[in-house]
């Protein structure tokens, strides 16, 4: 055996053999990938992305991204490459091309199918050389390649080829000639503005190559200049859009006559111009503009007095205050509309009784509008308008207060609509005490107690209780909210102690259940009857199920025991987490207890839910019954044939009783097709 010392030394050769040859092997790979490039057909793209590979490798390296520069030169210089491999060629040249491909790609400028490729790369290159190139395949260029060679010398802002360019603004071809005014403008130099200007007022083309020429100034710090450029674009014979686009540069440069250019816009007959300027105003910092356009305003068309009103109330411009109660009473509903949004920003407390009296008596949408802006008014002294109108207007306003105070929660708000509530005015204190329901506490609820017991209005009780409810159950502490309820129960007496067993019944809770039980076997008439329905109608788990059942066999009253049995019902039927056999078997004593077919029908329909044997057995037992032939026939086919429910396939109910129950069926039904469902079901 060999030393093994021997081995290291081995590798160590193999190793640098190996890599002498690496070079050497990627090169031809490269060769092989380029040359297959030079015949590709817009099919086989592995060149191609093999090349992209190689790029994205070379990054940072400058001698490898030379290299593969050269090669992709070679493609395009070479007679016999496919059109495909050269515009692909020419596309990596976008990525890495430099001023050293610039010779190769100037020769495809003209050529119909390389052109664009090409000179997208020569746009890309920064290169002064790059610049000359595509102005010197001007004059040899037309059509689209022309067009497209003019784009990118634009996009590239050459001023040096502003003066090559100039030929062109006045081309036979259309194209061409838009072409070359927008590369001038782009360009944006004075040379470019000179050219532009001695165009045609009326030239769109022309007008939108100033707005380039002028945000190009201005981008480079020439703010003077820039605003000449506007000025020119403002020139009366100039279209209304280049026109308006001159006000807003003026106005974002902060041009000394901005406001004057914005004004006569403001003034004019074009309603295009109007609405710029009713923006730009609104967008300005300048006090003297505004007030100026708030005194024109009365003078002008209603789109422009919406548009002036809408920018300055989004501004919280409390200048425009006047002009937006003036627009309340306006006989142009867009107008009205404009005029309440910005009385509710910008209108402050002395709009407040103003959007009152439209709340009230206001046309169409114009009350729902007013009720908003008075919900939505900023400000301590707009708030304090408000709570005093809810305490101190006529009824009809104060009631309809209650609402915008609701809107508005305020710790202050919160307690007028109190203090309403417990007030001798039955309507506002019903909109207060609903208000409450909504935005109370605890502290309100026991307010809301008090008063559902010591009123005499049944409004006012009912609606007391309605929002002690409402205030437990968005509390989320039911326990606590029944007890409140609970000791005023027991201290209370007639009406209110009837009302109090309802609120009792939709809080819940372990106090309320008991109570409501001991209350359904009461020696009062009033106090028993709003138990039972309180627990038959309003309560939500099973545990009164017994009770009910109770009350349904043996009470004296027959209303009563109708009543007990259909809750009973109701409640089994909710109750989806009881067993199958328990539903069922609780069905069915609800069908012993029944009295009349109305109450068998709702138990049997119960069944319906419960997709066990068991259920059609029951079902079964009224076949014979001429009054529940219909509804028992009618749960057992249900049971007995797949359906779907909730998003969820429920599978069919099989076996001997269904059979035994399904041949009843067919023998006892005249519906044909009730009889032909249950054959197809056997």
């Amino acid at each position: 055996m060999k030393p093994t010392h021997h081995i290291p030394a081995a590798l160590s050769l193999a190793v640098l053999f190996s890599c002498a040859l690496l070079p050497a092997a990627a090169v031809v790979r490269q060769d092989d990938t380029f040359d297959k490039l030079k015949t590709y057909d817009f099919q086989a793209r592995q060149p191609v992305e093999a090349i992209r590979l190689m790029i994205d490798r070379a990054a940072g390296d400058k001698a490898a991204t030379a290299q593969i520069e050269q090669k992709l030169d070679d493609v395009l210089a070479d007679a016999n490459a496919s059109v495909a491999g050269k515009q692909e060629a020419a596309r990596f040249l976008w990525i890495i091309g430099t001023s050293k491909s610039v010779p190769v790609l100037s020769k495809l400028l003209t050529d119909e199918k390389l052109s664009d490729t090409a000179r997208y790369a020569l746009e890309r290159d920064a290169g002064p050389e790059a610049g000359k190139a595509l102005t010197a395949a001007l004059p040899a260029s037309q059509g689209n390649s022309l067009v497209g060679i003019i784009n990118s010398i634009g996009n590239r802002g050459d001023a040096e080829a502003v003066p090559a360019l100039k030929r062109y603004i006045m081309d036979s071809n259309p194209l061409v000639a838009e072409a070359a005014i927008m590369a001038v403008g782009k360009i944006g130099t004075p040379a470019s503005v000179a050219i532009l200007k001695s165009l045609p007022a009326d030239n769109v083309t022309a007008g939108v190559a100033l707005r380039r020429s002028a945000e190009k100034l201005a981008g480079s710090g020439k703010a003077g200049p820039a605003a000449q450029v506007y000025a020119l674009m403002w020139n009366a014979s100039r279209p209304a859009n280049i026109r308006g686009e001159a006000l807003r540069g003026l106005a974002n440069l902060k041009a000394p006559n901005a406001g004057s250019v914005a004004l006569a816009a403001l003034k004019s007959n074009d309603p295009y111009l109007q609405v710029v300027a009713a923006q730009v105003i609104g967008s300005m910092d300048d006090p003297a503009t505004t007030s100026a356009a708030l005194t024109a305003w009365p003078r002008l068309p209603a789109p422009i007095q919406v548009a002036l009103l809408t920018v300055l109330a989004e501004k919280r411009d409390k200048t425009a205050a006047s002009a937006a109660l003036a627009a309340i009473d306006s006989k142009d509903a867009a107008v009205r509309h404009a005029g309440i949004r910005a009385a509710g920003r910008v209108g402050g407390a002395p709009a407040v009784p103003r959007l009152i009296e439209v709340m009230l008596q206001g046309e169409g949408g114009d009350r729902g509008a007013a009720r908003e802006a008075l919900a939505a008014m900023p400000g301590a002294e707009a708030e304090k308008a408000i709570l005093e109108q809810a305490r101190s207007a006529m009824p009809e306003a104060r009631t309809a207060l209650m609402g915008v105070l609701v809107d508005r929660p305020s710790p202050p708000a919160v307690a007028v609509l109190l203090e309403t509530a417990q007030g001798n005015e039955a309507r506002p204190a019903v909109a207060a005490i609903r208000g409450l329901g909504r935005t109370g506490g605890m502290k309100e609820q026991t307010e809301l107690i008090k008063l559902l017991v010591a009123t005499n209005d049944d409004d006012v009780r009912d609606a007391s209780k309605s929002a002690v409810v409402s205030i437990g159950q968005r509390l989320g502490d039911r326990e606590r909210a029944a007890a409140a309820i609970h000791d005023a129960y027991t201290a209370a007496s007639g009406p209110a102690k009837v009302t109090l067993i309802g609120a009792l019944a939709e809080t819940g809770g372990d106090r309320a259940y008991d109570e409501l039980t001991r209350a359904a076997t009461s020696s009062d008439g009033a106090i028993r009857q709003a138990a039972i329905q309180a627990l038959a109608d309003t309560w939500q788990d099973s545990r009164p199920l017994g009770t009910l059942l109770g009350i349904a066999k043996s009470n004296s009253d027959r209303a009563l025991r109708v009543q007990a049995l259909r809750g009973y019902v109701r409640l089994v039927n909710q109750d989806e987490g009881m067993p199958a056999a328990g539903r069922v078997a609780r069905v069915g004593d609800a069908l012993k207890a029944a009295e009349r077919p109305e109450e068998k029908r709702q138990a049997l329909s119960v069944l319906r839910d419960v997709r066990t044997p068991a259920s059609v057995e029951l079902a079964a037992q009224y076949l014979s019954d001429p009054e529940l032939f219909s509804d028992a026939a009618g749960t057992i086919v249900y049971l007995a044939g797949p359906r779907r429910k909730n998003n969820r396939n429920l599978e069919a109910v099989k076996g001997e009783a269904t059979t035994a129950a399904l041949d009843k069926i067919i023998a006892m039904t005249k519906d044909d097709s009730q009889r032909a469902e249950a054959e197809k079901l056997k």
